[in-house]
């Protein structure tokens, strides 16, 4: 649209396309009293990927400005269909009162929506963590950092030597990122970017060079964590997991808009203490999906998965990707199932109080970051 043609058009209008351009990749849900409406382009596509009715709304023009919208209450769920097919969505609030505004009504935007930033607990699946993955790659080593915005959960790993690719290949199955965001020099690489596309079915998303500049990542940690050191955050002397956990720090903070102070620790992992299976081994194996369709049915999770809550699901999903290899704790491991299956009557009483439990993760996480409703309380 021409800047002659924007100056015809209503302030509303203008105020909306001045928004958008701050995030012209993605759909901009704009409130607008109980609905969120999308206008121009938007509207057409979504109108087609929703099955929406496609309207239209006086802008300024000759021509009506199409428009369709979803009620405010409904909003989540189609929030999570645009994500699901792969589109970021913005959500533009009013930010003063309508009845107290002299003219236009203040908008901003206060959250960006992604694959790895889902916050409705509908959305995402109960037994699987749904992780933000950050790499930054230097073609001799990486750092990943993911992270998981509904459970807090936050990890981050350094990769090296020459067998460094195929460990980061091995990561991106045991964790299956919804959403990767790297550097610019991993991004570059065709063969990286195709083979975590088999693995994963996701896309690498480019962050611009000076969002992993070492200062900045430092202090996006340092204040994400409340510390005044990467010592105590377990970071220190290794410029690529600084690097990959201060972007996606970042980034988190860029599309929330708050700084989700529920993620307040960084659990760094090595590579002792756990079996790293490679992607193959994990699909032959069907530990955690089948071969054929990639069902949860059939697999040895399925066989296995007696679990009662959410978090159990996923610790024991977790457990299954990442086998123990250390002899005490395996041990002790098996004395606290001996424990349980030995005494049936515990091990029912157990369940039974643990099928009352809600998922504390995930619904702390909702109040975190003020998105919580009246079900979660």
């Amino acid at each position: 649209m021409t800047e002659e043609t924007q100056s015809k058009l209503s302030p509303m209008m203008r105020q909306y396309l001045a928004i958008h351009e701050t995030v012209p990749d993605a759909f901009l849900l704009f409130r607008l009293g109980d609905f969120y409406e999308m206008f121009f382009d938007d509207a057409i596509k979504a109108s087609k990927l929703l099955d929406l009715t496609l309207t239209g709304r006086d802008c300024g023009l000759e021509e009506r400005a199409p428009m369709c919208g979803v009620p405010y209450h409904a909003v989540d769920s189609y929030i999570a269909r645009l994500v699901d097919k792969g589109y970021k969505v913005a959500i533009c609030e009013q930010t003063s009162d309508p009845k107290l505004s002299k003219g236009l009504v203040e908008r901003e935007i206060t959250r960006i929506v992604t694959s790895g930033t889902l916050t409705d607990l509908s959305a995402v699946k109960e037994d699987r963590n749904n992780y933000l993955m950050c790499v930054y790659y230097n073609k001799l080593s990486f750092g990943v950092a993911y992270c998981d915005i509904t459970t807090g959960e936050m990890t981050a790993q350094f990769l090296t030597g020459k067998d460094a690719a195929e460990s980061f290949f091995n990561l991106l199955s045991t964790v299956n990122p919804a959403e990767i965001i790297v550097n610019g020099v991993i991004f570059q690489s065709e063969e990286l970017k195709q083979r975590a596309l088999r693995i994963t079915g996701r896309q690498f998303t480019p962050l611009a060079s000076s969002e992993f500049s070492y200062d900045k990542c430092v202090e996006e940690i340092l204040t994400q964590l409340d510390c005044y050191s990467l010592n105590a955050a377990g970071l220190e002397e290794c410029d690529e997991m600084i690097k990959s956990c201060g972007a996606l720090f970042a980034y988190l903070r860029q599309t929330q808009k708050n700084s989700l102070k529920h993620i307040n620790k960084i659990k760094v992992v090595t590579n002792k203490g756990n079996m790293h299976l490679d992607y193959a081994t994990k699909r032959n194996l069907e530990l955690t999906e089948t071969l054929r369709g990639g069902e949860k049915k059939g697999s040895l999770l399925w066989v296995m998965d007696k679990t009662v809550t959410s978090v159990g699901a996923r610790t024991l999903n977790s457990w299954l990707n990442e086998p123990l290899l250390e002899r005490d704790k395996i041990e002790e491991r098996q004395d606290a199932l001996s424990e349980l299956t030995g005494d049936l009557m515990l091990l029912e009483d157990l369940q039974y109080f643990l099928k009352r439990t809600c998922d504390i993760q995930r619904i702390s996480s909702r109040l975190a970051f003020g998105s919580a409703n009246g079900r979660d309380l």
